[in-house]
């Protein structure tokens, strides 16, 4: 069951070399989150270049069973270009970064709106 309130995870808590995520204080953000009895989670290849899917394994699936979670990626257009690309985010996505977590993949295709010359 997936209560109303999500977890983003696109700005979490650095060190303060601002280099790397502060997992000691993101463990306590998930800890309090959880405690709370929420459990969904956002993410994106891109959050943080790539390091809020290696703070969601580290921070989140090493210490909570599996079943107690649920996260939700996202896929932006760039990604839809070639199936090639496509197969190999899906592969590389947590369980590349041995995590076998990943319940949801939003597609998020970005559509240029047309302008009008004004």
């Amino acid at each position: 069951t997936m209560r109303k309130l999500g977890f983003g995870c696109m700005r979490l808590p650095m060190k303060e070399e601002n280099t790397a995520v502060d997992y000691d204080q993101f463990n306590q953000m998930i800890d309090a989150y959880m405690a709370e009895g929420f459990n969904y989670f956002d993410t994106a290849h891109g959050y943080i270049g790539g390091k809020s899917e290696v703070a969601i394994r580290e921070c989140l699936t090493k210490r909570y069973p599996r079943e107690s979670y649920i996260i939700a990626n996202k896929l932006t257009t760039s990604y839809f270009e070639k199936k090639k690309r496509f197969v190999h985010f899906s592969k590389i996505s947590f369980s590349g970064r041995e995590s076998n977590t990943l319940i949801i993949t939003l597609c998020m295709p970005l559509v240029q709106t047309p302008t009008r010359n004004m």
